[in-house]
């Protein structure tokens, strides 16, 4: 791979040598006004004392296949994905390492959608109820954000849909290799002070590998209503996954025999699952009086979860879930040189968890039946402050109630009922400094928290009801600093880090439950970083687009057995390179380069993955109201992994992504 650290040399060359030309003639460049939203009080990017990194619908370019977020997030410095093609456990998004242990879904990063939060309570987030081609902007921040969001903020996204118009629609269709059909209409519709959107959408795939079949059917309608001096919105979204096959994982062994193949055990017990979610939110924001605007949200979700895990002794799962919450704040005018909020959160999620034994794919006998409660009420105040034309300053201070319960109904093996709960308080403070009209320096300090999810407090080795006793809330405190600018045809960012983490938490299996996933603290871990991105205008019709993480993770002191170890799941080196082609008469293509260093499979770093880069090409022509794509995934044909199990057993670590596919696609706009 000699080939790509040269590709990284000569892209970090010209980085520098861009810069260093075009610095001393700041004064004539025009600074676009760009704010970032999700910091709860509105910021400008330029002076703001976060790790900000902006995706509008520019670069959420149509002629993307739009599976998941993968390919949008993957151009994220600091930002690893793996299992985008395995819809039973859903994307999984590392952030500066953060959520590298999720099982399944995304642990310990808050991810709003328009304000509401896809995160639960307790620090899981599911993706699977979303539309990405609806997606048109997304804010992601790096970094401690507990003291804007409260539990499992170790980094934000959040995502934006596109603007409902007053009239009009469009149709899109797609199909690819492997089975792949997706289907969609949209239709607006409006008059001068509201509007109406509605959404249906459908995703079929046969999968790479045996027993990776899945389908999805959507359902979503979006309404707003101007107000006097204020803006009312609703949002019902209804999801239905009848079918999401879990083809397992392999050992090295059985993926050199046959990449495609499932692990017979999951083919055996039926592996996979079946999901209904019903998500409904209304928001109000409304300025009170000159000088005080107020921002209000409720909002409730609905989610039905069963699965079907490749063992007997309590092998399939059946979850209700009901999570709801309301936030309110209070800020100063956006026009004021000096802005504070304060604000109020409250969530709610309880689950119904049952566990039935799996007799080869058929559910048996009751083994499990709990009813689990977790409880957050946050306070917060906020202030962004101009303290001169130069020098910027954002404070965050909130206060979390935090009350986990269970409610233990399988009682043959006891009464494990019980409760914990605790007070935590979250500080950040950041300033920056505005060296020239369009190169900033900052730096900031954060602390976060994540207390196990109920999944992980229920999930007890010995087979046992009730919450593992053992588990601790992982605490961070994090210390960056970084470089942001703009030089006539160049943006870029550059941002070193450092975390100390305690009580880390480490995801691992036994053999009495192969497949099931459960989890320990670690005494401590540090995590050291260094990320860059850059987009460059090369000319009227090229663009590029640059990153790259270097993430040195390592495990403390106080547990001889993983000592000074990486930890597993995120490689040391992650980069990205992205050239695209614009022309005023429709054409369109663009070229997307990802490399991943190795990384570890386990915690003993006995099991090395090797390093793997992946090449995707798409095109698109456009005309009128009609548009028509196509691409090529893994171009190279790259033998490369789609998802790493950490600590799996019997080292079965491995799930193979595709190799060379197709895809095509039409759109419609009327």
């Amino acid at each position: 791979m000699n080939y790509i650290r040269y590709t990284l040399v000569a892209c970090l060359s010209l980085f520098i040598h861009l810069l260093s030309g075009q610095m001393s003639v700041d004064t004539l460049v025009s600074l676009d006004p760009i704010t970032v939203s999700a910091t709860r009080l509105d910021a400008s990017v330029l002076r703001s004392t976060r790790s900000v990194y902006i995706i509008d619908a520019d670069s959420l370019a149509a002629v993307r296949q739009n599976l998941s977020l993968a390919d949008q997030l993957s151009q994220v410095p600091g930002i690893f994905n793996l299992n985008a093609y395995n819809y039973a456990q859903d994307l999984r998004i590392s952030m500066r390492g953060f959520g590298s242990r999720a099982a399944f879904g995304v642990r310990g990063i808050k991810i709003l959608l328009d304000g509401v939060p896809l995160t639960t309570p307790d620090g899981q987030s599911q993706l699977d109820h979303l539309a990405p081609e609806n997606i048109a902007r997304l804010e992601v921040i790096r970094g401690a954000a507990s003291g804007l969001y409260g539990n499992a903020a170790g980094g934000l996204i959040s995502l934006k849909s596109a603007p409902i118009r007053n009239r009009g629609g469009q149709i899109n269709l797609m199909a690819g290799s492997y089975g792949t059909y997706r289907g969609s209409v949209q239709v607006n519709h409006g008059k001068e002070d509201w509007r109406w959107q509605g959404m249906a959408s459908y995703l079929a795939q046969d999968g790479y590998r045996d027993n990776s079949a899945t389908a999805v059917f959507q359902l979503q309608s979006r309404f707003e209503k101007d107000l006097n001096k204020g803006l009312l919105a609703l949002l019902v979204n209804y999801t239905n996954s009848p079918r999401a096959e879990d083809p397992g994982g392999l050992n090295l062994e059985s993926v050199v025999a046959d990449r495609t193949m499932a692990r017979d055990r999951n083919v055996d017990f039926r592996g996979g699952e079946e999901v209904s979610q019903l998500v409904a939110s209304a928001s109000l924001t409304k300025e009170l009086r000159k000088g005080l605007q107020l921002e209000s949200r409720l909002f409730l979700t609905s989610r039905d979860f069963s699965n079907r895990l490749p063992f007997e002794n309590a092998g399939q799962v059946d979850l209700g879930r009901l999570f709801y919450g309301a936030n309110l704040q209070l800020s100063s005018a956006a026009t004021s040189r000096h802005r504070v909020s304060v604000g109020l959160d409250l969530e709610n999620q309880r689950d119904v968890r049952e566990r039935f034994q799996n007799e080869m794919g058929v559910r048996g006998a009751l083994a499990f039946d709990q009813i689990e409660q977790f409880l957050n009420a946050g306070l917060f105040a906020l202030g962004n402050f101009s303290l001169s034309d130069k020098w910027s300053a954002e404070t965050a201070l909130r206060l979390d109630r935090i009350r986990a319960s269970v409610d233990d109904r399988f009682t043959p093996d006891g009464d494990q009922s019980g409760e914990r709960s605790y007070w935590h308080v979250s500080p950040s403070l950041g300033v920056s400094y505005r060296m020239a009209p369009a190169h900033t320096i900052y730096t900031n300090y954060g602390h976060s928290f994540e207390s196990p999810t109920l999944s992980e407090l229920s999930s007890n080795p010995d087979g046992s009801g009730g919450f593992n006793a053992d588990l601790k809330a992982l605490t961070a405190d994090h210390y960056e600093i970084g470089l942001r600018g703009k030089a006539r045809k160049l943006n870029y960012q550059l941002a070193y880090f450092h975390i100390d983490l305690q009580n880390e938490l480490i995801s691992f299996e036994i053999e009495q439950f192969p497949g099931r996933t459960f989890y320990r603290n670690a005494a401590s871990s540090v995590r050291d970083g260094i990320e860059v991105s850059a987009q460059i205008r090369l000319s009227t019709s090229f663009s590029t687009n640059m990153s790259y993480s270097f993430s040195k993770f390592r495990f403390g002191d106080g547990d001889a057995d993983i000592a000074d170890k990486q930890i597993p799941g995120v490689p040391e080196h992650n980069a990205f390179w992205q050239l695209t082609w614009q022309e005023a008469n429709g054409w369109s293509a663009a070229l997307d380069l990802r490399h991943q260093g190795d990384l570890f499979a386990n915690d003993e770093n006995s099991v090395t993955v090797k390093a793997a880069t992946i090449l995707d090409l798409r095109a698109g022509y456009q005309w009128s109201k009609y548009s028509v794509h196509v691409g090529v995934r893994n171009l190279l044909g790259e033998d490369y992994f789609d998802n790493i199990r950490i600590n799996a057993f019997g080292g079965r670590y491995y799930e193979a992504a595709p190799l060379r596919n197709l895809y095509a696609g039409v759109k419609v706009s009327f």
